[in-house]
């Protein structure tokens, strides 16, 4: 297994900026918060959980600690789509109950960590919603790019 970037070198408290590791699944941009993201890793073997959810694509071996694997996709209600050569797992620490988990997302790429100003992050309007809103209720515009932003802990709550 192959990390690709590991995020808990970076200092992300910063008071100016909110920090998203932004991803894409199909032709939608999605940022999830930076300080819950300990590393993106390329798709290892995952092991399938005999009568889980649709969404639990299985778990890995991540140095010894069994990790569930989400997919986000189907979490959202986009169409599935194969793994690519792009395709990647996003590990974050969600709060769950009173302790932190450590939980894989699959995405189709990562695209970036962007520094967003508190004045480029609105509110999604009902009429507007394309996502449950407990999974994002906010949109950023950044350098001509829309971003859903991604509220984990609700994601990825059993």
């Amino acid at each position: 297994m192959k990390t690709i970037f590991n995020l808990q070198d970076i200092d992300l408290d910063d008071n100016v900026f909110q920090f998203y590791l932004v991803f894409s699944l199909g032709q939608e941009n999605f940022g999830a918060p930076a300080k819950m993201i300990t590393e993106i890793l390329e798709v290892p073997t995952i092991t399938k959980v005999p009568r889980s959810s649709p969404e639990m694509r299985g778990v890995i071996n991540l140095r010894g600690s069994v990790v569930p694997i989400v997919d986000i996709r189907n979490k959202l209600g986009l169409n599935y789509a194969e793994d690519t050569e792009d395709t990647r797992i996003i590990i974050m620490e969600i709060l769950m109950d009173d302790h932190y988990e450590k939980v894989g997302a699959v995405v189709d790429d990562m695209q970036e960590v962007l520094d967003i100003r508190p004045e480029q992050i609105k509110e999604i309007g009902s009429s507007n919603r394309k996502y449950e809103a407990a999974f994002t209720n906010e949109i950023a515009e950044v350098q001509d790019q829309t971003i859903y932003l991604l509220q984990p802990d609700h994601v990825f709550a059993p």
